[in-house]
Order: C-alpha cells, then structure tokens, then sequence
C-alpha cells in the first residue's frame, strides 16, 4: 500500500491569476500542491487531445482510496473521478493499492498494525440475520459545519455517519438489507435546508446530500430524523 499522506484544504497566496473564485486546493504536509502531485505522481500527457478532452489521463490502472475520518470515503482508479473533500479545515488520507494488498470498500474502516494497512467492515451483522418480514431503521443525529456527527452511537441500526464532501454525507447501515427494495423517508430539523436522497444502488447504506434553499449550494449541516422501511 502507497502511502500518498494527509492533504488539506488552503488557499494559496497569492490567489492564481486567470482562476476563477472559490477554487478548492489542497496541501500536503510538505506544502507541495495537489494539482501539481498529481501532475506528476499519476497523470500522462493526451498526444494531440480533441476539443472535448483534457490535457492529461491517467492510465495507471492503480486503485486511489480517500480516508476521511478512518474511513474509506471512494476508490478508483481515475484519479480524475475522485471528489476529495472540500469543506473549510477538511483533510483526507490517499493511499494507492499495490498488488497483492488488501482491497479497500467504501465505508470499511482503515486499520494499521505494525505498519501494515488492512481494511475492516464496521458492521456487525451479516444479511442472513434479517427480519424477512422487513425492518425499520431510525436514527436521530445532528452533522455540524466540520462533518462532526452527534448522537449517532444512540441511533438505532445506523452504523455511521460520514461526510463524504461538502454538503454531502454517507449514512451506513448496520445491517446490510438483502437488496434496495426499501423506501427512506427523512424529517429534517433544521429551517431553511432541502436533501435529496440517493438509495437505489445499495443496499448497505444511502447518500444524503443537504441543500441551503435560498442558495441551491450544497453545504448547510442540519438535524434529521431517518426513517426506512421495508
């Protein structure tokens, strides 16, 4: 496993010239620039690039794994296709799978002994043990403006909670559901937000994303009440 250490968020001075305002950019512990890491770790020039392409792809086939909070936020191979976390103080790990390691998952927990890297379900349960009548999971928690969740170890059958970005949040379930056959209904608590709901791809979790009604911008935290039936 390829270590590719912590990165934050910054705003470098002076601001770019010709860059449009609010662009996100991240840091490592040696101050080197994402955009340039990234450049220059995995990218390869496109020879003679059409119009709708980018200058640059990455063509190393190597799986990129976020951790946020210890836990794995996204995998893939493009590194192109990562969301890295954008909040205001926000941090993330990047590590690189190398053949033979361990396969991370999104929202499997990372776990380091002796300086090896593994990965481990934070579930408990398998799908055999499910109720085949059907369940009902709730959970009452509140997201603050760092992605810090309270309550949720008091949340009935939620295994965690996790900001995968700005505005957006991954709500685990303890049980994985033997399918997506189920219906999530959200009561939210705080004035002035709107949430969309993403379900119908798994059935061990959904992916809430909460928006500020006068903006339409992704990012206001909030307190809900989940409820999804079966």
């Amino acid at each position: 496993m390829i270590n590719h250490g912590i990165w934050k968020v910054y705003v470098p001075e002076p601001y770019p010239e010709g860059l449009p305002p609010k662009v996100m950019f991240w840091k490592n512990e040696q101050d080197v620039d994402w955009y340039d890491y990234r450049t220059n770790t995995w990218l390869t020039e496109i020879e003679n690039p059409k119009p709708s392409e980018g200058k640059y792809e990455d063509i190393t086939g190597t799986i990129k794994t976020t951790i946020v909070g210890g836990t794995v936020s996204q995998c893939d191979e493009n590194i192109f296709n990562l969301s890295l976390p954008g909040s205001d103080g926000a941090e993330f790990l990047l590590l690189e799978v190398e053949e033979g390691d361990d396969v991370p998952k999104v929202g499997e927990r990372m776990v380091e002994t002796d300086g090896t890297i593994t990965f481990e379900d934070i579930r408990t349960n398998s799908p055999e043990s499910i109720d085949p009548r059907g369940q009902i999971i709730q959970g009452a928690f509140t997201i603050d403006s760092n992605g810090y969740v309270y309550g949720v170890d008091n949340a009935k059958n939620v295994a965690g909670v996790f900001e995968l970005d700005i505005g957006m949040y991954m709500i685990m379930f303890d049980i994985t559901l033997p399918d997506n056959k189920y219906i999530p209904n959200i009561q939210y608590l705080t004035p002035g937000v709107r949430m969309d709901l993403e379900w119908e791809k798994y059935p061990d979790m959904l992916i809430v994303y909460v928006y500020d009604r006068e903006t339409q911008q992704l990012g206001r935290p909030c307190e809900l009440t989940l409820t999804i039936n079966r």
